[in-house]
């Protein structure tokens, strides 16, 4: 998945590709930075002089696909009003994601820890956080947060769907399209407008006002 530039960003991405099959092997906690190093045929100062962690690394991952996902989003260019869009952009991350999907289960658990540099909301994923939620200005607008927040939760219905081909899963996004159609009529009633306002408080809250 990862795109060949420079010498350094290839040897970046060997090293990414190995780090995904060492953590699907040993899992994220048992894996070390050795293990990647090995795998790849590299010395752990190699490793080391790339990424100084293994979340570090997870991180790097994180961006390389939200990068994907946007480009990959452009160009389609998707159509429609923005239950349509957002539908088409969440249909998009999910194929790109698939692959990858054993290895994000397994880093689940370590993403759930509000602790952890791998929550989606630590100060250490703020850079990432920041791709992602730009992507979803140009899908919705003020409505980024709230879109970011439905998509981290289909996602998370995604890792633990067991439905053939993932059935439940798109019939949620589906669904997610018609609760954004009626909330954006509903936003027009008048005496609304508060509502809406303490919604966006919520996610500024929740995700960050500066991001």
């Amino acid at each position: 998945m990862f795109k060949n530039t420079t010498k350094s960003q290839q040897t970046r991405q060997r090293i990414l590709s190995a780090a995904s099959a060492v953590f699907q092997q040993k899992g994220f906690e048992k894996a070390t930075l050795r293990d990647i190093a090995a795998a790849n045929g590299m010395s752990l100062g190699a490793v080391y002089y790339y990424f100084k962690s293994k979340e570090e690394l997870l991180l790097a991952f994180y961006e390389e696909v939200n990068e994907q996902v946007g480009e990959a989003y452009r160009r389609r260019a998707p159509q429609g009003g923005l239950a349509s869009r957002f539908e088409q952009l969440m249909q998009l991350k999910l194929e790109i994601l698939t692959p990858h999907r054993r290895l994000l289960r397994i880093i689940l658990k370590e993403a759930v820890d509000p602790e952890s540099p791998l929550c989606p909301l630590h100060e250490a994923s703020r850079p990432v956080l920041r791709t992602s939620l730009a992507l979803f200005r140009e899908v919705g607008g003020d409505a980024a947060r709230g879109l970011w927040v439905g998509h981290m939760a289909l996602l998370g219905l995604w890792l633990h769907d067991r439905t053939p081909d993932f059935r439940l899963t798109h019939q949620a996004i589906s669904w997610a399209g018609t609760l954004l159609t009626w909330s954006l009529r509903l936003g027009k009633i008048p005496g609304t407008s508060g509502i809406k306002r303490t919604l966006q408080t919520l996610m500024e809250e929740l995700v960050g006002e500066e991001t």
